[in-house]
């Protein structure tokens, strides 16, 4: 494989990439987290600012972390220079109360209901293998043969002016409209 002159600069790259790490790790040595172990001594061992008591963080609930942990030492020092209890400091990342809108209990939704609102049995078309049933909607005219389904219900009778829809154990029965309008018609293909 040959080095092109591209490759050469990426290995020599990445090889100053490695001395730095080694330099920084093993030459320089973690000053960050001496700098924590000598602030969190020097914090237990002064003494309060004034004369009340507060309850240390335990060490367990403290963050492993050197800088964290720093930060930590710091937030529990200015705390207890201000007399302040972690009770009293406000969560910054709530919501106010004025914004969150109380849960409306949801009252169940009776999907055969819905079902019988949306659709509108058109037309029947009876025969000796069954028989076809059209139904409409808003945005929907659909053919539908018996065992056939549409939104979740499926098509399981037809009568002579009705079409029968059952979901699980729910049933709706949607029924031609009485008036003589041009959108109801009766198919009888009961001889065929």
């Amino acid at each position: 494989m040959k080095m092109t002159r591209e490759r050469k600069v990426y290995a020599a790259l990445f090889a100053l990439a490695v001395v730095a790490l080694g330099v920084d790790k093993f030459v320089l040595g973690p000053p960050e987290s001496q700098a924590a172990v000598s602030a969190e001594t020097q914090v237990a061992s002064a003494p309060p600012a004034h004369s009340e008591t507060h309850p240390e963080v335990p060490t367990a609930a403290r963050p492993t972390q050197p800088g964290l942990a720093a930060l930590t030492l710091q937030m529990d020092q200015v705390n207890r220079t201000l007399g302040l209890e972690s009770a009293d400091i406000p969560d910054l990342f709530q919501a106010p109360a004025g914004w969150l809108k109380p849960a409306a209990a949801k009252q169940p939704v009776d999907a055969a209901a819905t079902f019988s609102a949306q659709h509108h049995l058109l037309a029947v078309l009876k025969s000796s293998r069954g028989g076809v049933a059209v139904i409409g909607g808003a945005t929907l005219r659909k053919s539908l043969r018996i065992g056939q389904q549409v939104d979740g219900f499926k098509l399981t009778a037809i009568g002579e002016r009705s079409a029968t829809f059952t979901s699980g154990q729910q049933k709706v029965e949607l029924q031609l409209p009485t008036d003589s309008s041009p959108d109801s018609q009766i198919i009888s293909t009961a001889g065929r």
